[in-house]
């Protein structure tokens, strides 16, 4: 006999209205708050019920956990020769159950659903709150894609399984989550047949891959699949299962892009690439080697360093400057220098920006910098290189 009948009031405040469903001699009935007026899901017991106190308890327990993505008790008590707790009505859901019974779902669907109840799960354990009876009604989605994840510390408690905490709790919602995504996956559940669902076959050690039973299987599920399900393997705990299968379209700290179009670039920088250049080595027929002598530095506090002589620009001549062996190639002979047309002038401006300033510090007009123009070396022919080393410099 129910422990309720339709229009029956709990607690002076909760109206019955439909049965739902019973599972293990609990009752859930939709309902609404008689002074708010919202829809709210009833769950209730017979008061001698063996694990009334404990579900009473976890219903207490789970009431102070703030998580959207947790179905909210709002309270909890005793009334009527019934012990009972209201829970917010989910109205519009889906279960998974229900979207999976179309032939599954599309695989990043499915990485996102259990994912966020992954992460529902994790908020749980924190306050040493777990599930442990989870199947796909306990998952549901919402109609704006929001996921909720029902009866944590609940259904543990109902089902008798309120001792077990530790790594045995997390490692058990671990394998729940993993029995979602397949049943997600293939439309099947691959734990008998508790549900809706039709149960997943049996094979030697466990059941098949979802990539067996479906198309489209990304790998990494279905390894995680596999070595939960027949292996005894996979994740320690949801959080575990999280990190395994992320990221997931909307996933909390996942960067999104920017679609706004006020006209103006979002990025206006320009990358630059800092890789160094690549150098070539080249080998001449005698083996010759390029010899080269660094330009000593400059000290511009000198006065006599504003003199035309003293002002030399990468590139230039005299003993103090890059000399190149007359026996290289004209090409190794520019590489050996080590300046671009483009990086000369550049630092030819940065010398001559110093010698302005140090000179403006003296009293005198700056000297000019003294233009230099490098001896061409000999050239040679250099057999294995195009045009017998003679490119263009």
């Amino acid at each position: 006999m129910p422990a309720l009948v339709p229009g029956a009031v709990v607690a002076d405040r909760y109206i019955a209205h439909r049965l739902l469903g019973e599972h293990a001699g609990a009752e859930s009935w939709t309902g609404s708050d008689g002074t708010t007026g919202d829809a709210v899901v009833l769950v209730v017991l017979p008061d001698d019920h063996p694990q009334a106190l404990a579900v009473l308890d976890a219903a207490h327990r789970a009431r102070g956990l703030d998580n959207d993505r947790l179905a909210r008790i709002l309270e909890a008590g005793r009334a009527n020769g019934v012990a009972f707790f209201a829970e917010e009505s989910l109205d519009g859901a889906h279960t998974l159950g229900q979207l999976a019974a179309r032939g599954g779902l599309d695989a990043d669907e499915v990485r996102r659903i259990t994912g966020e109840a992954a992460l529902a799960l994790d908020a749980g354990q924190v306050r040493g709150l777990h599930h442990l009876s989870l199947t796909p009604e306990s998952l549901l989605v919402m109609p704006d894609g929001g996921v909720k994840v029902a009866g944590l510390a609940t259904q543990a408690a109902l089902a008798g399984h309120d001792h077990i905490g530790g790594p045995r709790a997390l490692r058990r919602d671990a394998q729940g989550l993993v029995a979602l995504a397949y049943a997600g996956l293939t439309g099947r559940w691959p734990h008998g047949a508790t549900t809706r669902l039709e149960p997943a076959p049996r094979i030697f050690g466990g059941v098949p891959r979802p990539s067996e039973i479906a198309v489209g299987v990304p790998a990494d599920l279905d390894t995680i699949c596999r070595q939960t399900l027949s292996e005894g393997l996979g994740p320690s705990s949801p959080a575990d299962y999280a990190s395994q299968i992320a990221p997931w379209a909307g996933m909390p700290g996942l960067a999104q892009p920017d679609t706004t179009d006020d006209g103006t670039d979002s990025n206006p920088t320009v990358p630059i690439d800092l890789r160094p250049a690549p150098v070539a080595s080249m080998t001449t027929e005698s083996s010759e080697s390029v010899e080269t002598t660094v330009p000593r530095t400059v000290d511009l506090t000198d006065p006599d360093a504003t003199k035309p002589e003293a002002a030399v620009v990468a590139g230039a001549s005299s003993d103090d400057a890059v000399t190149v062996s007359a026996e290289a190639s004209g090409a190794g002979a520019t590489a050996a220098a080590g300046a671009t047309a483009a990086g000369a002038t550049a630092v030819g401006a940065a010398v001559g920006a110093a010698v302005s300033g140090v000179a403006a510090a003296a009293g005198r007009p700056p000297a000019r910098l003294a233009r230099h123009r490098p001896k061409r070396p000999h050239r040679r022919r250099i057999d294995g290189l195009p045009n017998g080393g003679r490119g263009h410099h």
